[in-house]
């Protein structure tokens, strides 16, 4: 069976998307910053639960780990981790805002492309 990592998945869309994949009995482990918030929504849809933090390196290696002690592989990766509160009418957009949330996003996809490469 196909082993799925949501990001974000204690909430919003990441929340709906791995309810309706473990509903369909799937395997899902979720991803989110948040240790507290992260466990509980996992206990709640019956989904695994590992702490990822994509802006931090040590804690995309710390997941990667995890994930291969649990399943030894990953499959799929739902990418729906966000910056919480970065939304901004244009008008009132900074440089310093886009770059931040530029930045988050570029490191993102780096760091959770080397947890679904194999070892």
């Amino acid at each position: 069976m196909a082993t799925t990592l949501i990001t974000g998945g204690n909430r919003g869309l990441g929340h709906e998307i791995a309810r309706r994949l473990v509903q369909a009995g799937r395997t899902v482990r979720i991803g989110a910053r948040d240790a507290g918030n992260g466990r509980k929504a996992a206990d709640r849809l019956g989904a695994g639960f590992v702490q990822l933090d994509v802006t931090d390196d040590a804690s995309v290696g710390a997941a990667v780990e995890t994930l291969r002690a649990w399943a030894g592989h990953l499959d799929i990766l739902v990418d729906d981790a966000g910056i919480l509160g970065e939304v901004t009418a244009p008008e009132d957009m900074t440089a310093d805002r886009i770059r931040h949330v530029h930045e988050t996003d570029v490191n993102q996809h780096g760091s959770q492309h080397r947890a679904v490469e194999p070892p």
